[in-house]
């Protein structure tokens, strides 16, 4: 019993530099998409790559191979699917500052309901959020609202303006420039909050064996 209360302390330590993220391909069209908004507007964008926060924070990295090892049976049995990103959304922080971000939805879904919006993606974040009970961070009363963030601004007002903005020129009916196939997750890791995150380790959908970056 107490080498089990060990092993879960252990594996409870989380930091804020760490986090399992789903990405659009670096090599795709999305991908430089995504950071000619990224580059202008976020202020994170040398820090984070693009990407969909699905655990965060996580674990530390002496910790992640098991993780890995853990999570990848489970990943085995979802199969990759695409992600639209054809629409930008905000949170408002208490009525002040806001974050824009692009919504993930999934081709021919409902779009009037959060969890038919991207199913498979809700369904991969809960297996995550299964496979380690102790990282939940990011679900709030509403649930998980996965989202890639693209900017910061100061009000309310103002993140409504840049959405305006940025809808005129997001590339919505060029699927090539707005769609990419889901096929992996990443854990990612940072040696320090101004440094930039690296991908420590890719987990495959559909089964594979998990790869060192």
């Amino acid at each position: 019993l107490f080498n089990r209360i060990v092993v879960a302390n252990i594996m409870s330590k989380k930091t804020h530099q760490s986090a399992i993220v789903l990405m659009p391909p670096a090599d795709t069209s999305v991908y430089q998409a995504v950071q000619d908004v990224r580059r202008q507007h976020d202020r994170q964008f040398h820090r984070w790559m693009p990407h969909i926060n699905l655990s965060y924070p996580f674990y530390e990295p002496d910790q992640m191979d098991s993780a890995v090892a853990k999570l990848t049976p489970h990943l085995s049995n979802l199969s990759p699917f695409r992600v639209r990103l054809a629409e930008f959304g905000h949170f408002s922080h208490g009525g002040k500052s806001a974050t824009v971000w692009l919504d993930p939805v999934e081709p021919d879904r409902d779009l009037s309901n959060n969890n038919s919006r991207c199913p498979n993606l809700m369904k991969l974040q809960s297996v995550l959020a299964s496979v380690f009970p102790d990282c939940l961070d990011l679900q709030s009363k509403g649930g998980f609202r996965p989202h890639l963030t693209v900017a910061q601004c100061a009000s309310v007002t103002a993140a409504e303006e840049l959405k305006r903005a940025l809808s005129k020129t997001w590339p919505s009916s060029d699927l090539s420039r707005v769609e990419f196939l889901a096929s992996s997750v990443e854990f990612i890791h940072r040696t320090g909050p101004d440094v930039p995150f690296v991908v420590l380790h890719s987990v495959p959908l559909g089964g594979g064996g998990a790869c060192l970056a």
